[in-house]
């Protein structure tokens, strides 16, 4: 049985809260349970349950500009070399 994109997706959704608030037995039973249903490797299956939350594509990190080293009357010769 091959479960769609979608199907898997909705899956973690559901199962994901439930794992990160769990105890250590418990996590084992929705892993087991979750590796069942979707096929998914052990490990990258709790990865995937771990995972926290995509920002918001508004909310994007800024890059931060890189300060400058040399101020413009020490760039100017050293561009001629």
């Amino acid at each position: 049985m091959s479960l769609s994109m979608k199907e898997k997706k909705a899956i973690i959704r559901e199962l994901k809260a439930k794992y990160q608030k769990a105890k250590k037995k418990r996590k084992k039973m929705i892993l087991d349970e979750f590796c069942s249903l979707t096929g998914y490797n052990r490990c990258y299956a709790a990865r995937v349950l771990r995972a926290k939350e995509k920002q918001a594509e508004g909310s994007a990190r800024k890059k931060r500009k890189r300060h400058r080293i040399y101020d413009e009357s020490t760039m100017h010769p050293l561009k001629k070399i």
